[in-house]
């Protein structure tokens, strides 16, 4: 079976956020690819979301609000009560989608049957343009599995949690796991709905991230507190492994113990407080599971051979252009 764009739902949630979400409704309206249903999920929005939405109502955009703030992962649930069609998106209410998108995640799937998912990377900007997208086609890659996308995610790829496309029978079974991973949830979200189904990733960012003043992510007094920063290094650890044999647990080596130190720099004043050394913010992570004594010391000696290559290399570069400039004297 071919699909196309009039087997997509797609879900916009939203709480407060009128003056950006037109931008992102005509982006999702300019989509080459016609025929996906479009619905806002108010969560009980207090500003004039309601009048914002309908504005838009001419041009197939549906408005469902809430009775009352049911919070992300209740609004999340009615995006799962109410899809009907054969895949789902949920969209940010913030950000802008590239209008091939839904054209390229089709092509993807439509090549691709064991796919359960299509993802794609995005840019972080200020002031998005709506207009000038790129128009070459997307660079791809293929994950066969769970970890294989668990190990992109490692390594720092910046996907878009919103940019998932859902095969809607294994979206209805998902849940978001707040309690366990606070705001970090969506990458373990990502990761079960993957499972052992196949997931197509753009790795060109087709999804434009607008950084704000009211963005959640911003502050450190909602998180993430040290537990669900654990909890997510551990649930890493249990798709990647850490064999060296492997690349999934040589992905895991290597980033580690690089991550644990970066986060450590931007825990809030309560963790800090708790944890007034690496050192003993590791053995904390050491004893919930988020890393090993062996992963700890083979990540160290990972970064430290990088800075000794990166040192090397610089060497060799100015060696280079110092003798460039002696030969021409």
């Amino acid at each position: 079976m071919a699909f196309e764009a009039s087997d997509i739902d797609i879900f916009v949630l939203t709480y407060n956020r009128s003056s950006m979400l037109p931008a992102t409704l005509r982006s999702l309206l300019a989509q080459t690819a016609r025929g996906a249903s479009i619905t806002v999920l108010d969560n009980a929005s207090v500003d004039d979301t309601r009048e914002t939405v309908q504005a838009f109502a001419a041009e197939g955009v549906a408005y469902v609000c809430a009775s009352s703030n049911l919070g992300w992962a209740g609004n999340l649930a009615r995006a799962q009560q109410h899809a009907r069609r054969h895949w789902t998106l949920v969209f940010h209410d913030d950000d802008l989608l590239h209008p091939d998108y839904l054209r390229h995640a089709l092509d993807a799937i439509n090549t691709q049957p064991g796919a359960g998912m299509v993802l794609s990377a995005m840019s972080f900007e200020t002031a998005p343009d709506e207009t000038e997208w790129p128009a070459a086609a997307p660079r791809g890659v293929l994950c066969r599995n769970a970890s294989e996308l668990a190990a992109l995610c490692y390594a720092g790829a910046p996907l878009h949690f919103g940019s998932a496309l859902y095969r809607t029978d294994i979206f209805k079974t998902m849940q978001w796991e707040g309690n366990r991973f606070g705001k970090i949830a969506d990458r373990p979200f990502l990761l079960s709905a993957c499972g052992s189904s196949s997931c197509h990733v753009f790795l060109s960012p087709l999804v434009r991230y607008r950084i704000h003043d009211q963005q959640d992510s911003t502050s450190s007094d909602s998180g993430p507190f040290a537990p669900e920063l654990a909890a997510l290094h551990n649930c890493y650890r249990s798709y990647l492994g850490e064999s060296p044999l492997e690349a999934t647990g040589r992905c895991f080596l290597r980033h580690n113990y690089r991550a644990i130190a970066d986060e450590f720099k931007r825990l809030g004043q309560t963790d800090r407080a708790r944890f007034p050394t690496l050192a003993a913010y590791q053995e904390f992570l050491r004893e919930q599971g988020a890393c090993s004594r062996f992963s700890l010391i083979s990540g160290k000696l990972i970064s430290r051979w990088q800075c000794l290559g990166q040192g090397l290399s610089s060497l060799f570069h100015d060696l280079a252009r110092w003798s460039r400039r002696w030969r021409k004297r």
